[in-house]
């Protein structure tokens, strides 16, 4: 070693110009050739070393460009872009919003064309001769048929318009190839129910309320995904912050367990302080490979969640302070009440109820509906003839139906209809009573969080010194191995309440803008996401 020394501090000293010679005999030569050996054996590990480190820092710079870096609001407009559960919430929307636009599209005015072309009929039909007797005689001939009709529901009165205009041909062969042609240029039907349920109007309206809820829904549902979101990213977070902890402890546990085996083999502890601070070793590496597994299982629930690929790296930026957020209970129950698919679908139910009752008492009564039609046609022998100096014609009906003997199914079901609606009511007013208290409950549950996450640092602050106090105490012989186990436990448990409680604010925060639909921090309503 001493030789090592005076080479180096030669090596540091003599001129470049002339090396300095040692006087020593042949054992010392080889003593000091050694040294030089192995020194510059150092000098090139150190060289290849510094080389490989620079390219692990090249290849983690690399790795790292790659990593995708989440903070929350990241992960949660990921999970709403890409993440299968608002994939399937976007297309469950998108499925509904088609139906309502097809349930509307039959209000609106309805363009057909019915054509039957050509026509053929070859058989053996009865015939009405002159003498006013029936024959059996062979017919063969061909038919065409045309029409363009409009048609228009009419919510308001519950009735039916239609407008047509056709045109029809037929050509018997078994009668020398007579042709007969009949025209409607114009026809006018009106068909109006009196008395009756207009199921028109009461389909409109349902079908407006129950849309309008169905869009609500999509609305939470994505708030859900949010809520779904933040779970997995504080899981993972958690998971990292555990395996960190973990990691540490068995770095702190293996260097005490060092000291204590060394004051043991001088009689300054006893075996059992031994064997306690053995035990603690083994049970922070369990710790730590369960936790390095929960990691793992955390990581691959998040990409799932975020719809990305297994080997996608993340790094989680965790939320650098907690918002202060006031949050009115009365306004909270205000806005879940206007806002709320909920709300929409109670007024649904009792619509549909109650009209149920208007429906089962307009079938126990007398009905009638009017039919009227007006319009023109002519018939022809040619086509250039069926449309000449066309004859007007009107048909007007009214159709009557009173039920006489049903042997109470009328009243029976008018009785049922308004049991159904009463039902109704008292199961409307118990959930309106349990949203009410569902929202007041949160809200308070979420201002207690807020404090909490402040009180639950603390703590973890706390906890974390007394540890390293204990440490630092049980290295110089102040205090004993269980006092020691005990300020790790603390300090353990300290920072997991603390991140569990981080995670339980976040939670109950997005939890709160789905059971409202309105942003707390921005003070908006939550609308239909872009």
């Amino acid at each position: 070693m001493s030789l090592l020394l005076l080479s180096s501090s030669a090596s540091q000293t003599a001129p470049t110009h002339a090396p300095m010679h040692f006087p020593c005999n042949a054992g010392e030569k080889l003593i000091l050739q050694d040294v030089r050996f192995s020194f510059s054996c150092k000098v090139m590990h150190m060289r290849m070393m510094a080389i490989i480190a620079l390219l692990v820092v090249c290849s983690q710079v690399s790795i790292a460009s790659d990593t995708l870096r989440l903070t929350l609001e990241d992960c949660i407009r990921i999970a709403h872009e890409k993440g299968p559960a608002a994939k399937v919430v976007r297309f469950t929307y998108q499925s509904r919003r088609a139906q309502n636009t097809a349930i509307n599209a039959d209000f609106m005015p309805q363009v057909s064309l019915n054509v039957d072309v050509p026509g053929y009929q070859r058989a053996i039909v009865p015939v009405l001769l002159p003498n006013a007797t029936y024959t059996n005689l062979p017919q063969s001939l061909a038919y065409s048929y045309g029409a363009l009709s409009l048609s228009q529901k009419v919510p308001l009165t519950g009735g039916d318009i239609t407008i047509q205009s056709g045109l029809n041909n037929r050509i018997d062969f078994t009668n020398n190839k007579s042709e007969l042609w009949n025209s409607f240029p114009f026809l006018v039907q009106v068909r109006q129910p009196i008395f009756g349920f207009n199921q028109y109007q009461n389909n409109r309206e349902l079908e407006e309320l129950r849309f309008d809820a169905a869009t609500r829904e999509y609305i939470e549902q994505m708030e859900d995904v949010s809520v779904e979101a933040v779970g997995k990213f504080f899981d993972y977070y958690i998971a990292t912050m555990n395996v960190d902890n973990a990691k540490l402890n068995v770095e702190i546990n293996d260097s005490i367990f060092t000291l204590a085996k060394g004051r043991y083999n001088v009689g300054k502890i006893a075996e059992n302080d031994l064997l306690q601070n053995e035990l603690a070793l083994i049970t922070a590496k369990t710790d730590f490979e369960r936790t390095s597994l929960e990691t793992e299982r955390t990581l691959r629930s998040l990409q799932l969640t975020l719809g990305l690929p297994e080997n996608s790296p993340l790094v989680i930026i965790p939320p650098d302070k907690v918002p202060n957020i006031t949050v009115d209970a009365t306004k909270a129950l205000e806005y879940a009440n206007k806002f709320r698919s909920d709300t929409k679908n109670l007024e649904a139910q009792s619509l549909q109820s109650e009209r149920a009752v208007d429906a089962a008492k307009a079938d126990n009564r007398f009905n009638a509906t009017l039919t009227a039609s007006y319009g023109l046609n002519q018939t022809a022998s040619t086509f250039a003839g069926v449309y000449q100096s066309p004859l007007d014609q009107q048909r007007v009906s009214l159709g009557v139906e009173v039920p006489l003997l049903t042997w109470g199914k009328n009243s029976a079901n008018v009785e049922q209809a308004m049991a159904n609606q009463q039902r109704t009511e008292v199961q409307t007013a118990l959930q309106r009573n349990q949203i009410t208290q569902e929202v007041e409950f949160h809200v308070k549950d979420f201002l207690q969080l807020q404090k909490q996450v402040a009180i639950a640092l603390k703590g973890e602050q706390i906890a974390a010194r007394g540890y390293e106090v204990a440490r630092n105490r049980y290295i110089i012989g102040k205090i004993e191995t269980t006092e020691l186990m005990l300020a790790q436990q603390r300090k353990d448990g300290s920072r997991r309440e603390y991140f569990q409680t981080l995670r339980n604010f976040w939670t109950s925060y997005y939890r709160l803008r789905r059971l409202t639909l309105w942003d707390f921090a921005t003070n908006q309503q939550i609308t239909l996401p872009g």
